[in-house]
């Protein structure tokens, strides 16, 4: 896992009391990215919340009117699945976002005890 990313919290619902078929995964990461940094384009298998802990996060992905949304300190963001978007600190600070990811859990997911969309 990358420097400033660790799983905080993991919760498996048993089949039967979750609200989509099949067992769910929801995660939550502080997600660190210096001057300069990206995620690097990639996309989710599930939902994400997130809030910007401080600084300025440039977020592109095609839902946006021109491909592109800032988000500054204290703002909330959320990403569907299935699309493919990037988030950089195109700022001079550092940025932090807190984010909570969940997801129906995939079989393979499971088998290697990954979070969902991450291989």
């Amino acid at each position: 896992m990358p420097p400033g990313i660790g799983v905080l919290y993991l919760l498996n619902i048993p089949p039967g009391r979750e609200a989509v078929p099949g067992p769910v995964q929801v995660n939550f990461r502080e997600v660190s990215i210096p001057p300069g940094g990206s995620t690097g384009k990639h996309c989710h298998h599930g939902q994400l919340v997130g809030v910007v802990k401080f600084g300025t996060l440039t977020h592109y992905a095609p839902v946006y009117p021109g491909g592109v949304h800032v988000y500054r300190t204290g703002d909330s963001i959320t990403e569907g699945r299935g699309y493919v978007h990037e988030g950089r600190n195109e700022g001079s600070t550092p940025l932090v976002l807190w984010a909570t990811l969940a997801g129906r859990l995939r079989r393979d997911a499971h088998d290697r005890g990954t979070a969902p969309g991450r291989r």
